[in-house]
């Protein structure tokens, strides 16, 4: 058995302790220079902080998010999003006409502007009383004729006054006296030269009277300065002008209205009163037409078609005299020929077919478009069609108007072989834009239920209708082989007024995809502008990390200059600086900051250039604090001996600021400029929340808060804030952990 001395053992053991003491204190040893060196010292400690590691993982995670995320995220940050999706909207509106529009036949007559004002008035004037036409004198002189030529159709006719007769119970008008030139100009008979001279001796003053030949005169100021008017007593009777046209005549021009219209042998009169108690019959039989109304709104049977003017006026002066005109049309396009192809082959199967309800051509050739320049007013006054269909010509042809034989109240416009060309119907019924780009055969099923509603008194209907899809561009979509594709649309007519009605249909629409939930399309969702919410908080943290490091460096670029300047010369350079340093301290940096922002948005800065603006202006705001810092460091820092030796050594000022003293005070410079970068971040999300910071395209943190700033808002689109201001709260966090935590490794007694 073996036996074993403790006290042997004991001894060893003390002894190789001793040696190891003696190996770890060796300061010759490689380990323990390395051990020693202040970085690894610093590192160590840094790292055995967990705050300070979870904060740098952190902001590592951030860095790659915002930085890395976009690369690979296939949405950019102004990016719209679209969807098809079915939609209710305003279709078309439907309208019983009750004004007159009116047409100029004869653009070289000169009216009078007032007397057409009035047409829709006389008109309504005209029908209320029964009257079939009225006549009225305007204030240029001139009669003017307002007949009904037909039903919804008025024409205005214009005549020089030519006076047949006169009568009544008042004071007639003999002539006016001309005070400049001594003359009378007559109503009627010229009663010659003496009573001219009788004139220019009594008419003085306002008003008064005279006796020349057996007869009393009176007379007053005229409308002309020194003009006077000349009135005599009225014989009794009819006082003719011309040609006696009888008794008959008297008595009805006599028992007749002013304005009436009267005949006398294939001619016609008008009874006008120009004073009170006194009557005038003038002859209309030079009277011209030169406009027309009418309740009527044009519908070609082929969409988009335009009319000319010369159309349109010669259509309604057919419907009032012969039924046929000529006119300016186009009638050999392709589209025309397809379309009534189509329709005759469809009532021939007694189907239905929607031909471009949405006013756009038929699918597009390869070949060059061919237009032709329309005649002057083309598409005017209805709002038609504004495209001129492709290979259109304007060519000079023959139409007929008559009531349609299908439809109650339309006139219906045909070519000279019986093709129905256009129709006239006082129910307008367009697009709800105004564009008149609906099918006609669309026209008339919603005029049915309108009708039917009229009749009902009821206060909407339903009804289904093949509209044409859309694409992204909100053009019609065609297949491969150029048919255009349809879509089936319910429709509801509902009543606005007792002549208004508006048409709702839903349909498939390319709609921005805004507020849309979050889904594996959009992970986050997207907002109110359509962009996706997680590339916009993508780009957001990209531009917010962005803002926090120019910033924090343009402080400490600041800083360190002025700071150092101020430690090292002392001084009268050092009351300079700390002055200028107080100031900056008394500025109120939140109110500086709306200030500049408000600045910007007046002067609409391009948001590129507002954003380096605003980096510029907080990081001048910012640069005070660690200019004092750097400051005191370097007034420590300048007496001691390694400073004393450079100075020996001659070394020159800024290299012995920028290479001795600032280098001492890094440690110091990083732990505040890290614990300054949560704060940056925070004063820019908040100014982009007030709308002063980073504005539209661009994404920021607090812009995006902004966005659904509301009450309502935030309760409802909490997919879109929260992650958001969790992302700032993280991002501040994990930078005041890493200043911490680099505070501590770099001067630990200060922990303890």
């Amino acid at each position: 058995m073996a036996s074993y001395n403790l006290n042997e053992i004991l001894k060893k053991r003390a002894a190789l302790k001793d040696k190891n003491e003696e190996k770890e204190m060796d300061l010759g040893d490689t380990a323990r220079v390395k051990v020693l060196s202040p970085m690894r010292q610093v590192m160590k400690r840094f790292l055995r902080n967990r705050l300070a590691i979870f904060g740098t993982v952190t902001l590592a995670i951030m860095f790659a998010f915002a930085f890395l995320g976009p690369i690979f995220y296939p949405y950019g940050q102004a990016e719209t999003q679209y969807k098809y999706e079915p939609m209710v909207s305003s279709y078309a509106y439907v309208q019983k006409r009750t004004e007159y529009t009116g047409y100029t036949l004869n653009p070289e007559v000169k009216y009078n502007r007032s007397a057409v004002a009035k047409t829709n008035s006389n008109i309504n004037s005209m029908e209320k009383n029964g009257q079939e036409a009225m006549a009225f004198q305007a204030a240029d002189g001139n009669l003017y004729l307002l007949a009904k030529g037909s039903e919804s159709i008025y024409t205005l006719s214009q005549s020089a006054p030519r006076k047949v007769a006169a009568f009544g119970s008042g004071p007639v008008k003999v002539g006016t006296y001309d005070g400049v030139r001594k003359s009378v100009s007559y109503e009627g008979e010229d009663l010659g030269s003496e009573f001219a001279q009788a004139a220019a001796a009594n008419c003085k003053g306002k008003s008064g009277s005279f006796e020349f030949d057996g007869k009393t005169y009176t007379f007053q100021t005229g409308a002309v300065k020194k003009s006077f008017d000349l009135f005599t007593e009225p014989e009794e009777g009819f006082r003719y002008f011309g040609e006696n046209l009888g008794a008959a005549f008297e008595a009805e021009a006599q028992n007749a209205k002013a304005g009436e219209i009267l005949e006398q042998n294939g001619k016609q009169y008008v009874v006008i009163s120009p004073e009170k108690d006194n009557y005038e019959v003038h002859s209309l039989e030079n009277a011209e037409v030169f406009m027309v109304y009418t309740q009527y709104a044009f519908d070609t049977c082929v969409n988009s078609l335009p009319l000319s003017d010369s159309f349109k006026q010669g259509a309604l002066m057919a419907a009032v005299g012969e039924g046929s005109f000529e006119a300016e049309a186009i009638i050999n396009t392709e589209a025309f020929q397809k379309q009534q192809a189509e329709k005759a082959l469809a009532a021939q199967q007694n189907t239905h077919v929607d031909v471009n309800p949405v006013g756009e051509e038929d699918a597009p050739v390869e070949t060059e478009p061919v237009t032709t320049e329309a005649p002057e007013g083309t598409g005017e006054g209805e709002g038609e069609g504004e495209l001129i269909p492709e290979g259109a010509v304007f060519v000079n042809a023959r139409f007929t108007v008559a009531p349609s034989p299908e439809r109650e109240d339309v006139l219906l416009i045909s070519t000279e072989d019986g093709t129905p060309y256009a129709e006239l119907n006082t129910m307008v019924v367009r697009r709800y834009n105004g564009d008149d780009t609906m099918d006609l055969d669309l026209k008339h099923a919603i005029r049915d239920h309108v009708m039917n509603m009229l009749e009902t008194n009821a206060q909407s209907e339903k009804l289904e209708y093949r509209i044409p899809k859309q694409n992204e561009k909100g053009k019609n979509l065609y297949d491969e082989s150029g048919a255009l594709q349809y879509e089936e649309s319910q429709m509801t007519v509902k009543r606005r007024t007792e002549s208004e009605f508006v048409v709702d249909a839903t349909q498939t629409r390319y709609l921005i995809n805004k507020y849309d939930a979050p889904s594996s399309k959009y992970v986050m969702g997207t907002d109110g502008d359509g962009f996706d919410v997680l590339a916009r908080i993508m780009y957001g943290g990209r531009i917010s990390l962005m803002v926090g490091f120019v910033v924090v460096f343009l402080e400490c670029f600041l800083g360190i200059i002025m700071g150092g300047l101020a430690g090292f010369f002392g001084g009268w350079v050092d009351n300079l600086v700390m002055r200028l340093v107080d100031i900056f301290y008394c500025l109120p940096f939140m109110p500086i900051m709306i200030i500049v922002g408000a600045m910007m948005d007046a002067s609409r800065m391009p948001v590129t250039t507002r954003l380096f603006v605003l980096m510029a202006a907080m990081g001048i705001m910012g640069w005070a604090a660690i200019a004092r810092l750097v400051r005191g460091q370097i007034l420590s820092l300048r007496e001691q001996e390694f400073m004393t030796a450079a100075e020996a050594t001659g070394l020159p000022t800024t290299r012995r600021i920028f290479r001795h003293l600032v280098p001492n005070v890094m440690p110091q410079l990083i732990v505040s400029a890290t614990m300054g970068l949560g704060s940056t971040i925070l004063s820019e999300s908040t100014l982009s929340f007030l709308g002063l910071g980073v504005k539209h395209p661009l994404a920021t943190w607090g812009s995006m808060i902004n966005s659904v700033a509301s009450a309502a808002a935030m309760e409802q689109y909490a997919y879109i804030w929260i992650p958001v201001g969790l992302l700032i709260c993280f991002t501040v966090i994990a930078f005041n952990f890493v200043g911490d935590g680099l505070r501590d490794a770099f001067d630990p007694k200060a922990k303890r």
